[in-house]
């Protein structure tokens, strides 16, 4: 008869041991637990059974729960993340991020990559206007003892053709919404025949020169290969792991971001002429030269001065081939379009291609216009070789290719029908 009064004690007295561990962990009141356990051991005791004050563990009785140890208060918390001396830190969605901002004398976008790596980085985008504003403000309290009063920081924001999509190449922003243009911005114009395809942040302060409608602390378009020393610049380089030994707590997946493999840098010069980009293997030299081949007559010529006909690795290399390009066609001909003869092939049209450099890692860094590779044929070849398409004002438009990247097109014959050459690469030493 008594069952309804045992079983409200049991479901009272668990009530009560939740509220005051609760009121351990939380600091939270439960002011109605005296007055249940007092009622309850009441009860209890006047039908003979072990009084419960509310104090302390109650005894067992056959057939009831066992008592249940009290949970721990102390919560373990991972300590926060940090930085090395003189780098700033910012907590992105994917973790902790460490920022330092250095000056760039005339660093253009490879240049300012390859001074990221060195430290261990890479070369940083903004995440948010937090970001923004305090990349910003590290800027100009880095210019202004120069005596300039406007300038650039060169971030990782960029696009690989004018009107195709903005991207950050940190490999850590998460968005783009950090990413505010000036007004007109960003601009689809070019620089001395090059596009502006690189997102720079302007820094002035009242008495410096003003270009356009740029805004402090906001982005703008700008060509990627040089800076010229015409005012102050500056690169946002960024650690991409901090110091901190419980950095699984910090980014996703539970586990340290990979980081990127640093370059070998013991090869370091090229030879006069030559021109030297960053490969994951060391530096690779590069020149351009005007010619009229097909593909194993252009093997031949770079054999002969002992290299090979150039793949490429990475955007940067590939932009500064079409620049070597370029200048080498509006120096050396009239022509004001034209092609680059490369070591991409593939065996047949449904086949893959693949590099014949013996030295990129890969075809990642190979842009192909609109509607390429194409599965066409001529003359009894199937168009499977890749070739740079190079292109300045004023060029006739051969259908939708764009200046520095790739088309399709047959190996075993050529045509004097604009200007020719081919690109060869060898290691530094």
């Amino acid at each position: 008869m008594f069952s309804p009064r045992l079983l409200l004690f049991v479901v009272s007295s668990t009530f009560i041991v939740d509220a005051i561990e609760l009121s351990r962990s939380k600091s939270f009141s439960f002011s109605s637990s005296s007055s249940s356990s007092s009622s309850s051991s009441d009860s209890s005791e006047h039908h003979g059974r072990h009084s419960y004050s509310g104090k302390g563990g109650r005894p067992s009785r056959p057939g009831s729960r066992p008592h249940r140890p009290p949970r721990s208060s102390t919560t373990t918390r991972a300590p926060n993340p940090s930085c090395p001396a003189g780098w700033t830190l910012f907590n992105r969605q994917l973790g902790a991020w460490c920022v330092q901002l250095f000056p760039g004398a005339n660093y253009g976008q490879e240049q300012a990559e390859n001074a990221c790596r060195s430290y261990g980085a890479v070369l940083s985008s903004v995440e948010n206007a937090e970001e923004r504003s305090i990349i910003t403000n590290m800027g100009l309290a880095m210019m202004l003892p120069t005596g300039w009063k406007f300038g650039t920081i060169r971030t990782g924001l960029r696009r690989d053709s004018i009107g195709s999509p903005w991207y950050t190449t940190d490999q850590f922003t998460t968005g783009m919404n950090g990413l505010v243009w000036s007004p007109r911005e960003p601009n689809n114009g070019y620089w001395q025949g090059r596009p502006n395809n690189c997102g720079l942040i302007w820094l002035w302060v009242p008495g410096g020169k003003q270009e356009g409608a740029r805004v402090l602390g906001t982005f703008f378009a700008m060509e990627c290969i040089t800076s010229p020393p015409d005012r102050w610049r500056e690169s946002i380089i960024v650690r991409d792991d901090s110091s901190d030994s419980h950095e699984s707590s910090y980014y996703s997946g539970g586990g340290h971001r990979p980081k990127p493999p640093k370059p070998n840098r013991s090869n370091s010069k090229c030879e006069t002429g030559w021109t030297r980009v960053q490969r994951l293997s060391g530096g690779w030299c590069v020149k351009v030269f005007a010619g009229l081949t097909n593909q194993p007559q252009a093997e031949s010529i770079c054999a002969q001065n002992g290299a090979k006909l150039s793949a490429v690795e990475s955007s940067q290399e590939r932009e500064t081939i079409a620049e070597l390009g370029r200048v080498l066609m509006t120096t050396s001909s009239t022509w004001k379009f034209g092609s680059l003869r490369t070591g991409i092939k593939r065996d047949t049209l449904n086949s893959p291609f693949y590099v014949t450099d013996g030295n990129a890692k890969d075809l990642n860094a190979v842009k192909w216009s609109y509607a390429e590779p194409n599965q066409g044929s001529y003359n009894g070849g199937g168009n499977n070789c890749g070739m740079m398409w190079l292109w300045v004002p004023g060029g006739r438009q051969v259908q939708q290719r764009v200046h520095g990247q790739f088309f399709s097109m047959v190996c075993h014959i050529t045509w004097n029908d604009r200007f020719r050459g081919l690109v060869c690469g060898k290691p530094a030493v």
